[in-house]
Formats: C-alpha cells, sequence, structure tokens
C-alpha cells in the first residue's frame, strides 16, 4: 500500500508569478506582525498600514480584504509549513499514523514557538478559543481537519483506527479540539523549553489512537453481536 504524504504537489509553486505576488503577500504578513508587537493594537487603516510598506492600497486588496483574514493566514501558515517540513523527510512517508501524529504536532510546536508573541496576542483579541474555535482559527481549522480526515482514512486502511458507524466520520473534529486544547496547554506552558508540552503531546495522541483504535468495547460489542446472531 503506497504511504500518503503529508501534502500534495503544487507544481505552479514555482511559477514568476505566483513568486511575486508571495513576495507581496510576505511584506504584507510580516509587515502586520511587526506592527501588532510593536503597537499592541491593528494599525488604524489599510491605507496607512500599506503606505508605510511602501505598497498600494490595491496590493492589499489583492490578497486580504482585512486585517482579521491576514490573522487568518498566519495561523494556516504555520500549519502548512509543518506539512511542507514533514512531507520533506524521508522518514514520515514510514511512519504509522500514531507517530504522524507525534510528528505533526512536535513540528507544529516548534512553527508556534517563533510566533509565541504574535499568536498570544492574536487569540487575546479573538477569544474565545476554548471550547470552541474564534475567526482568526477557521482557515487552520479547514485545512487541519482535512489533513485528519487523511490520517483518519489511513488509518482504517492500515487497521490502526477501527471503523466505526457514526462515529468514525467525528474523528476529525474530535482531533480538532484536541488541537485547540494543546494549544492551550502551550501557552499557558511555562516549563523550560515547554517540556510539560511535549509531554502532553504524547499522551494526548496515545489516549486519541488508543480510542479510535480497536480496544475492549469493540471485543464486547463483537462478542454480544455473535452472541445475538447465534442464539
Amino acid at each position: 500500500m503506497a504511504k500518503k504524504s503529508a501534502i500534495e504537489p503544487d507544481a505552479s509553486i514555482s511559477s514568476p508569478a505566483v513568486a511575486e505576488i508571495t513576495d507581496v503577500r510576505a511584506t504584507l504578513i510580516d509587515g502586520y506582525k511587526q506592527y501588532v508587537l510593536e503597537h499592541g493594537h491593528q494599525p488604524a487603516s489599510i491605507y496607512k498600514f500599506v503606505a508605510d510598506l511602501g505598497l498600494a492600497e490595491t496590493d492589499y486588496y489583492e490578497h486580504f480584504n482585512s486585517f482579521e483574514a491576514i490573522e487568518g493566514q498566519i495561523w494556516v501558515q504555520l500549519h502548512l509549513n509543518t506539512l511542507i517540513r514533514l512531507d520533506a523527510e524521508d522518514a514520515y512517508l514510514g511512519y504509522t499514523v500514531r507517530e504522524k501524529w507525534l510528528a505533526y504536532f512536535y513540528t507544529l510546536i516548534e512553527e508556534w514557538k517563533q510566533n509565541r508573541s504574535f499568536l498570544s496576542w492574536s487569540l487575546r483579541q479573538n477569544k474565545p478559543m476554548m471550547p470552541g474555535s474564534n475567526a482568526c482559527l477557521n482557515h487552520w481549522k479547514e485545512s487541519f481537519v482535512a489533513y485528519a480526515n487523511a490520517r483518519v482514512t489511513e488509518g482504517t486502511d492500515t487497521g490502526e483506527i477501527a471503523s466505526r458507524p457514526y462515529i468514525t466520520t467525528k474523528y476529525a473534529s474530535g482531533l480538532w479540539f484536541q488541537a485547540l486544547f494543546l494549544l492551550d496547554f502551550w501557552l499557558k506552558d511555562t516549563s523550560q523549553n515547554f517540556e510539560l508540552t511535549d509531554a502532553a503531546v504524547e499522551k494526548a495522541i496515545n489516549v486519541s489512537m488508543d480510542v479510535m483504535g480497536s480496544n475492549a468495547l469493540d471485543s464486547a460489542f463483537d462478542f454480544a453481536k455473535f452472541v445475538w446472531q447465534n442464539k
């Protein structure tokens, strides 16, 4: 069975036109992060913000329609950076689903560390985070759920995850809430080099995989079904 890549390669990514647009997009994102970290609030207007960056207002609207849209892009980009890093590792393709989830969160947290001050600010401006979500996380959620569904499908194919009627389709949503829990845990973690977060990731993934995998409840259900059918 073919191993699953973290991402599908985009053949258009090397296009000069795409690269030029990406540079403007990156300028807007980096400029926004720097502004809010230095001032503690969003810029007063898009016009003033882009003028200070030496760009035209039309440059902004080619990529974003609000400051909230930039924030959402920052969150999802950390997720995409994580998948790109995983896909670059030859060993990743041979990982079990459990190992892929551990690799995903450990790598994602490394991306978070590089942006901790901004992420903390962003979430303070966009409460609540738990138990649900908020606007700045929506794009990350969409991409995360797609990744989670792919891992669930892979896990059911390999037998690591049990296929359960009406339940299997809910696994990705549960994994999203687990991601929010780990994000909240990491933001509150005061241990050296966030060692407690690393431990929380391992325990959370082990619990999730154990719950999604075949377990004693499945065995009990199968036994009860067998007895009912053969009484």
